[in-house]
């Protein structure tokens, strides 16, 4: 290993003469993105890096234009090798592609890989990767390069929208949490006789705050409970709400924290609001697209759309292994400490994508009698535990999901092998 290799310059400091002398004809920049400050190295066809550079990520990336530039004018073919990760990456690659200077995308976890196999050091820092970008770039054949592509604009669009819907369902999880530990200090009775994730307990709440001001509403509080759940409360259920209100465990709640609770209520209560406006607005948006609207036929168009947002339509991989390669279900061999030799999901990609298949799956396994006898017999083997058969299933679902966006019809019965099934002691309807 050559002495400080990884040593970086400011890329004000380049001298553009020496750099065209050692680039032999071709450069390809590898670059690490970063937050503040990014390294690019610089190097020949002859694997070797001949600079390495480092600018501020915003400030200085019009210098590296300036620089690509003058290279190109002195008849140096440049190309810009990025590992394309998070969205620190993606100004950077807009104002290449606005310079006409082409940017090719690297995975991550070829960069990882590469580690010890590029200097002999496990290890990595910023500068090293930088290299290890360009390396690979350079070993890649030029039809398995891939040029980095401004994103769709409509997918744009469906992106940040799922997004908005995926925050506010998980904000609208934490003001609950939050409402679930001051009524278990001042109503606890509540959660026994209605759930309080619905709208009816949640709209009682944001209006009284308290079991002290339902008692005080009297009918008033059973009739707006009626009205509420429009007719879907029995008398009995709402008038045992109400005992419960006249005789709770609870513990008096003073002023402030009534109406702390009847604030946590109106914050669910706008954040569901919210999220319903976004779901018409997508459902609206995605209803002309047919890939789309065929796997939400098997787990709900809000859901197809957040997979399709996050990891692109499905009509357009290769395989099931590379859309479960880009959601970061498929498997991989671990070993290291107590995980020696086991098998794990990677992911990698999008974690909104793993989310929202994760709660489709637990629908599936509800729903479905052969996904659901599947799963009992595998946590059977597993020796009780759920969680590895629930990620199972969601390989297979997205498999599905796959065909079923190439235009087949989802079949459970093609997805497990159902005369097993039927042949053990479940019962498969």
């Amino acid at each position: 290993m050559k002495k400080r290799m990884y040593r970086s310059i400011s890329v004000k400091s380049v001298v553009v003469e020496q750099l065209v002398e050692a680039a032999g004809g071709a450069l390809v920049l590898g670059c690490d993105a970063a937050k503040e400050v990014w390294l690019g190295a610089f190097m020949n066809r002859d694997r070797e890096v001949v600079s390495t550079v480092r600018w501020p990520s915003v400030s200085g990336a019009v210098d590296v234009v300036r620089l690509l530039l003058k290279l190109r004018e002195a008849g140096v073919k440049v190309e810009v090798a990025i590992e394309a990760t998070g969205t620190y990456a993606d100004a950077f690659c807009e104002l290449m592609a606005r310079n006409s200077v082409e940017v090719y995308a690297i995975r991550p976890k070829d960069t990882h890989d590469y580690q010890e196999i590029y200097d002999g050091v496990p290890s990595g820092h910023d500068a090293k990767s930088a290299a290890i970008v360009a390396k690979l770039h350079w070993d890649k054949p030029l039809h398995q390069r891939r040029r980095w592509q401004r994103p769709d604009g409509e997918r744009r669009e469906v992106r940040a929208m799922t997004d908005r819907l995926d925050w506010l369902r998980q904000e609208e999880n934490r003001w609950l949490s939050r409402l679930e530990s001051r009524l278990a200090r001042h109503w606890p009775e509540v959660w026994e006789l209605m759930d309080m994730t619905g709208a009816t307990p949640i709209a009682l709440l944001a209006e009284y705050g308290g079991p002290a001001e339902v008692v005080k509403a009297g009918q008033s509080a059973a009739e707006k409970m009626s009205t509420r759940s429009r007719g879907l409360l029995s008398k009995e259920k709402i008038a045992a709400v109400v005992e419960s209100a006249r005789q709770t465990l609870g513990v008096a709640m003073t002023r402030a924290e009534l109406e702390q609770v009847r604030w946590l209520a109106q914050q669910i209560t706008r954040t569901r609001e919210e999220a319903t406006a976004i779901e018409r607005q997508l459902k609206r948006r995605i209803k002309q697209a047919p890939s789309i609207n065929a796997v939400g036929e098997v787990v709900g168009l809000m859901t197809a759309a957040v997979l399709s947002a996050t990891l692109g339509d499905f009509s357009k991989y290769e395989s099931v292994r590379a859309l479960q390669r880009a959601a970061g279900i498929n498997l991989k061999e671990r070993s290291s400490g107590k995980y020696k030799g086991q098998l794990k999901i990677t992911k990698r990609g999008s974690s909104t994508a793993r989310r929202w298949l994760f709660l489709a799956t637990l629908r599936w396994i509800k729903d479905d009698a052969l996904a659901r006898a599947w799963f009992q017999r595998k946590v059977e083997r597993n020796g009780g535990v759920k969680l590895k058969a629930v990620v199972a299933l969601m390989r297979k679902l997205l498999a599905g999901l796959y065909h079923t966006a190439h235009g087949a019809t989802f079949d459970s019965s093609r997805l497990f092998d159902v005369r097993r099934l039927k042949r053990g002691h479940l019962k498969v309807a």
